[in-house]
């Protein structure tokens, strides 16, 4: 599959490859980063010369950022290069051979000559590039020396060497299939199939089969593949970017009428399409030069382990339902004396005291019956001994067994032929603990069954963002659940009007609905400009307690009183648009070798508000904020602001008040990503900051 880019690089003289800035993806699940750096230099085959630099992070495949300067052979000026770098085989566990490909972005493009000895880049402005290299690699002293192979048969000599190691976060086990085609320039069609695992970010292999009319034979061939962009949580678009490695190649046609494959670089291809959650699948489009190919794929969502293993059997008919589970007790609960439980989340209005003040509340019913203008509450219920579903709290709940946790676990009866009418819609749970509270709090619980009905309470857990009141404006909520656990800041002022923030994090529970936990506050921790002081002092303010009432509305109840939350728009209409191409992904970011300080971002539509949870010179929390749209390409995304200050609005314990924007330009602040998942962050004094997503 010829991809036809024409543009004309001065550094190399034929048709290069596509920039392979997500090939650095691939090694997500690395379980260490090591920090390099490097250099390289020499003349040009048009008789110009190079000279650059670079960092990255990762192995086998190092990302990062280069500078360079190139002069060209026919003109007077020179040219100021930058942009993400890509550095793939890097194999440094012991002394040797390397190989592999370096990737520059934005550094191949077409020189145009100007009437007075200088030139300019001509249209189509820059493109990413991609070349091999060798190296030899000393694992004792962590140098080595460079040769990058230009396609004119020139080689650019540089050194590469060790800067230091760190630990990179996992990936998750999301399974993903699928396949695109179409038709193609040459008059033929070219089919692609693919396996991947991981998201947002998928890595894996394609095949791909391309018939052309000027060959008799079909050309077959595969590699490495990654897919980013795959943001799976709920239905909705997705957008993103393949990488496809190898498949940007030049077609040998014989003289015997057959066709081969001729020299290979990576192809880098955007994608837009939906994703149904429900169903597990979705359809795409992929672009192409000079074409659309179209496509489709399935995925087995990475889901949270279970926090105990249950099977679960039951028969639900119009008239009656039974149900049963046995259940395994966690290995560091067996041998533990404890209770277990049986217990419903159901509509109100089926349970009774369901609509009392004692009643707790677990979100909102779905379903036909459900009305937008009174809608009915899912609130925790037990069945009676009278057959009758009656509102508890958790300290009320009635154990079904207590005892010893065994290594053989229990059997349990959930629902034992009760009228069908009598528990329509609720979600029925098993779980155990020292208590009903203890159950509930530490998430030791699973949804088992739930009865079908015109309103039907099935918790689950909300989408990951920036949240508000509203009525409350000057402080606000970064929150994100990930797989069993929450991790939760709010950012608002202390008694004296100074910038403050609390955290708090822990396992979730009923379905990933409800959350309650210690509300921390952090002292001691790193200045925005200062060097790593060590972990910061927590200390409990009190306890906080979270309900969902869906994915985007919710309840905080904690020392300040309650307070409802709700999804937050960082531009006007911005929960509704779709991700820009290449958009990191949301959620908590943070350096582990710098614990205690971290930036929580979310992206709408290509608008970045991110805030930087952090410490004053004396050791006191604070926190900046920023926002504003995305740069760089698809490929290489940048992000460039100034951090805002904000004092004298609402405390903890105290009532509304306005907030007043201190200051404009605390300092700047410049993030380049390198790929969803890694950025490096400039702070003030220099400081560069190497930031990952935070996978708690």
């Amino acid at each position: 599959m010829n991809m036809g880019f024409a543009l004309v690089s001065r550094i190399a003289a034929s048709t290069a490859g596509v920039f392979a800035v997500l090939l650095s993806l691939a090694c997500a699940a690395q379980a260490t980063t090591e920090t390099l750096s490097g250099t390289f230099a020499g003349p040009t085959e048009d008789g110009g010369h190079i000279q650059a630099s670079f960092t990255c992070a990762g192995t086998p495949t190092c990302s990062g950022q280069y500078t360079a300067v190139l002069r060209d052979g026919i003109c007077t000026n020179t040219f100021q290069l930058a942009g993400s770098f890509v550095m793939s085989g890097l194999a440094l566990g012991q002394s040797g051979a390397l190989q592999g490909t370096v990737a520059l972005e934005g550094a191949e493009f077409q020189v145009v000559p100007r009437t007075d000895g200088s030139c300019e880049v001509g249209p189509g402005g820059t493109q990413p590039i991609a070349f091999g290299y060798t190296a030899t690699w000393n694992a004792s002293s962590g140098t080595g020396s460079l040769a990058i192979g230009l396609d004119s048969g020139m080689t650019l000599p540089g050194t590469i060497r060790r800067d230091g190691t760190g630990t990179a976060p996992s990936g998750d086990a999301t399974q993903v299939s699928g396949g695109f085609a179409g038709p193609v320039d040459t008059g033929g069609r070219v089919d692609i199939v693919f396996t991947c695992s991981g998201a947002p970010t998928c890595t894996g292999q394609y095949s791909l089969d391309e018939t052309d009319p000027g060959c008799s034979n079909r050309l077959v061939l595969s590699g490495a593949l990654v897919m980013s962009g795959l943001e799976l949580a709920n239905s909705g678009p997705v957008h993103g970017m393949f990488t496809l490695d190898g498949a940007d190649y030049y077609t040998d046609r014989r003289s015997d009428g057959t066709c081969g494959v001729g020299a290979r670089a990576p192809a880098a291809l955007p994608f837009t399409g939906s994703w149904n959650a429900e169903a597990g699948t979705g359809a795409f489009t992929v672009a192409i030069p000079d074409a659309m190919l179209s496509g489709t794929f399935k995925a087995d969502i990475a889901r949270p382990p279970p926090v105990f293993p249950m099977t679960v059997s039951s028969s639900i008919t119009a008239t009656t339902a039974t149900a049963s589970a046995a259940i395994q007790y966690r290995p560091q609960d067996v041998g533990s004396e404890g209770k277990v439980y049986v217990f419903a989340v159901a509509p109100a209005t089926i349970v009774k005291g369901g609509n009392g003040a004692k009643a707790m509340r677990i979100g909102f019913a779905k379903g036909a019956a459900a009305k937008a203008d009174a809608p009915v509450a899912c609130v925790l219920a037990q069945l009676s001994q009278a057959g009758d579903m009656v509102a508890v709290t958790a300290d009320q709940l009635q154990a079904y067994l207590t005892g010893v946790f065994s290594a053989q676990g229990a059997s349990v009866t959930i629902l034992n032929g009760v009228p069908t009418v009598t528990v329509a819609g609720a979600t029925f749970y098993v779980g155990y603990g020292a208590s009903g509270s203890a159950m509930i709090d530490g998430g030791i619980n699973r949804s088992a069954v739930t009865i079908p009905g015109s309103l039907a309470c099935e918790p689950g857990p909300p989408q990951k963002g920036w949240w508000w009141n509203p009525l409350e404006d000057g402080r606000g909520f970064s929150l994100e659940v990930r797989g069993n656990n929450i991790f939760f800041a709010a950012f608002l002022y202390d008694v004296s009007g100074r910038s403050t923030w609390y955290v708090s994090t822990g396992p979730v529970s009923l379905d990933g609905s409800y959350y309650a936990g210690d509300l921390l506050s952090a002292r001691g921790g790193q200045a925005l400009g200062g060097a790593y002081p060590g972990f910061p002092t927590l200390a409990s303010v009190g306890r906080v307690t979270i309900t969902f009432n869906n994915a985007s509305t919710g309840t905080v109840v904690w020392p300040g009183g309650t307070v409802p939350i709700q999804r937050f728009n960082i531009v006007p209409g911005g929960l509704n648009l779709a991700p820009v191409a290449g958009q990191p992904e949301n959620g908590w970011w943070w350096n582990e070798a710098e614990a205690g300080r971290g930036f929580f971002m979310e992206w709408q539509g290509g608008n970045l508000d991110i805030a930087g949870y952090m410490y004053d010179d004396a050791g006191n929390s604070v926190w900046y904020l920023t926002t504003g749209p995305i740069g760089g390409t698809a490929t290489a995304r940048t992000f460039s602001g100034n951090w805002w200050s904000f004092g004298g609005g609402q405390a903890l314990t105290g009532p509304w008040k306005p907030n007043t924007r201190l200051s404009d330009n605390v300092a700047p602040v410049t993030i380049q990503f390198n790929g969803p998942d890694k950025a490096t962050m400039t702070l003030p004094n220099g400081r560069v900051a190497n930031l990952y997503r935070h996978r708690f």
